[in-house]
């Protein structure tokens, strides 16, 4: 499953680090995969994030059916810490 986020994110479960249908945020633009703890800097002006709250924030705008809600779930409890739907 691909949920495309942004133009140049995507939550993939078909990356080859993708594991039990678990997603993995990939950036389209240079094929750098991030899990729910890595850091990332998606836009110059919004400095660091982790890649879960990215994701979080991202979703929150986006109307998504139960099985892409599920996958983005999937992903974010990888980190129980972090932020959740």
């Amino acid at each position: 499953m691909n949920i495309q986020l942004t133009p140049s994110f995507v939550l993939t479960s078909e990356h080859p680090k993708s594991h039990f249908g678990v997603p993995v945020l990939l950036h389209r633009v240079d094929g750098a995969v991030y899990g729910p703890t890595d850091l990332l800097e998606p836009y110059r002006s919004h400095g660091e994030a982790t890649a879960a709250h990215f994701v979080h924030g991202i979703v929150k705008t986006l109307t998504l059916d139960d099985p892409q809600r599920e996958a983005v779930a999937k992903y974010l409890r990888q980190w129980p810490e972090g932020p959740q739907l």
